[in-house]
C-alpha cells in the first residue's frame, strides 16, 4: 500500500486575535426567562425575542426589558424554523404546513 500524504493544518486565526472576539471565559449569564416545553430556537428583533415552543407548537413572544413571556402564537404543527426579516415581521416554518 502506498502512504497517503497527510494534508497540511489549515491555518486558523486565533479567537483573541480577531477584533471583537469573545472567549468563553468572557461569557456570562445575566438572567434566565422561563418559556415552554422544548425552547429550539430563538431570534431577536429589537427588543422582543420569538422563541419556538416545539412541544407546545406555539412560539413565546418575550420582552427581553421586563424579562417575561407577554404573548404565545400558536402554530399548530411542529417547528422547524423561525426567522426574523429586518422589519421585524417574524416568519415561522412548521413541518406540516408546507408553509411560512
Amino acid at each position: 500500500m502506498t502512504p497517503v500524504p497527510s494534508s497540511p493544518s489549515p491555518t486558523t486565526t486565533p479567537p483573541s486575535s480577531l477584533p471583537h472576539a469573545t472567549t468563553p471565559k468572557e461569557l456570562t449569564i445575566e438572567r434566565a426567562i422561563a418559556v415552554g416545553k422544548s425552547p429550539v430556537h430563538v431570534v431577536v428583533a429589537g427588543d422582543t425575542a420569538w422563541v419556538t415552543e416545539r412541544g407546545e407548537r406555539r412560539i413565546a413572544k418575550v420582552d427581553l426589558k421586563r424579562g417575561n413571556v407577554v404573548a404565545h402564537v400558536e402554530v399548530g404543527g411542529p417547528l422547524i424554523q423561525i426567522a426574523a426579516a429586518p422589519d421585524g415581521t417574524i416568519f415561522a416554518l412548521t413541518s406540516t404546513d408546507q408553509a411560512i
